[in-house]
This record gives C-alpha cells, sequence and structure tokens, in this order.
C-alpha cells in the first residue's frame, strides 16, 4: 500500500531533480559561493523539532545550514528551497539547477536579494 502522506521535500520540486543530484548539488553550491552564501553541513538536533535545513547570517554573511545526514536528492531541495531566495540571474546555472531553483520559488511572492 502506498503511503499518503506527502513528502515536504517532494512539494518542494525534489521530484524534479531526476538522477543527478549530485552534479545539480555541486552546482548550487558553486552558485551560492558566486552571490556570497556559506553552506554548512551539519548534524541538526534530533529533539522536538524535526529541522532539516535553514537560513541566518552568522558574524554578516549569509549562511544556509542543512542536516548533512539528509540523502543527497533531500539536501539538493533544501538548498534549491533555501537559495531560491537569491538573484542568480547573472550567475550560469545547469538547465536543471535553474528548473530546480525556479520551481522552488515560495509562492507568496518572496522577494530576490
Amino acid at each position: 500500500m502506498a503511503n499518503t502522506v506527502a513528502d515536504p521535500v517532494e512539494k518542494s520540486g525534489a521530484e524534479t531533480i531526476g538522477n543527478d543530484e549530485p552534479t545539480i548539488l555541486e552546482a548550487l553550491e558553486k552558485a551560492a559561493s558566486a552571490v556570497g552564501v556559506e553552506i554548512r553541513y551539519d548534524k541538526l538536533a534530533t529533539g522536538d523539532v524535526k529541522t532539516t535545513s535553514g537560513a541566518c547570517r552568522i558574524r554578516g554573511v549569509d549562511t544556509i545550514i542543512i542536516d548533512r545526514r539528509l540523502g543527497p536528492k533531500e539536501k539538493t531541495a533544501a538548498l534549491a528551497r533555501e537559495l531560491s531566495r537569491y538573484n542568480f540571474d547573472n550567475i550560469y546555472l545547469p538547465p536543471a539547477a535553474r528548473e530546480l531553483l525556479e520551481a522552488s520559488i515560495p509562492k507568496s511572492g518572496g522577494g530576490k536579494k
């Protein structure tokens, strides 16, 4: 029997990644660096709050923290979701990575930096 509970990662466009997650993840990491965003992979808390990624400023640097225990597909989706707030118009991204970023843009009209 199929699980009927939707995976929140898949809602973010992760289903469009395909079989090339490591390449797309690497492209997103390079794009993040190009706009001055630091990416950290850490073991996030496992208490009552189930956080797998998030963005913050650390000592004036935009930083994205992703749970290192996630698989490549989930890491890629989380990174795309967090990076969708930034402007990559002047930065080359492979078409699959750009498509994933665009699919991850919040529908509420969140502005790009």
